[in-house]
């Protein structure tokens, strides 16, 4: 019998660019030490909250879905603390090749096997998925129940507003 590796990650849903600290704090007590951050205002703004991401990665290693548009706002959530950076599903090719030259450490939201394919071609091997995903993968943020299996990390608490179709 083959036993499932997926693990389970606590989210953060940052609504405004203030952290709440009682809720860090609990999460610190949890015994957390990563976080996947999900940040409104870079998502649909596209102003990230840099100041919460050196605020939060103090406490844990910072995955962070903000949907950098170009190649300085990646840098700056990577200067900022995040590990790993979210882009956005329909970001260009060029774009998303940028920043795969900057750092592998990027997570596209699985909308298709096109921009998958896309995705492999600049080296890419993260996805942010809430189904099981028909390409290879390193690592599956996987929002959902039942995760489809090795390298699947479950995302707890993740925001139902951010769960749909227009975010993902």
């Amino acid at each position: 019998m083959v036993e499932n590796m997926s693990k389970a990650m606590d989210c953060y849903y940052l609504y405004t660019s203030t952290v709440n600290n009682d809720e860090v704090q609990r999460l610190v007590r949890n015994g957390s030490d990563s976080l996947f951050l999900v940040d409104r205002m870079g998502i649909l703004r596209g102003k990230m909250s840099t100041k919460a991401y050196v605020e939060l990665s103090k406490f844990f290693e910072l995955h962070v879905m903000s949907y950098p548009r170009s190649l300085g706002q990646l840098e700056d959530a990577l200067i900022s603390g995040a590990a790993s950076v979210v882009v956005p599903p329909d970001i260009p090719f060029e774009v998303m090749e940028e920043m795969t030259w900057l750092t592998e450490n990027i997570i596209l939201p699985f909308t298709g096997q096109a921009k998958a394919l896309e995705f492999e071609k600049v080296g890419g091997t993260r996805y942010l998925a809430r189904s099981t995903i028909p390409v290879r993968y390193e690592s599956l943020y996987y929002v959902g129940q039942n995760p489809p299996g090795d390298n699947a990390i479950v995302l707890s608490g993740f925001p139902e507003e951010m769960n749909n179709a227009t975010i993902f």
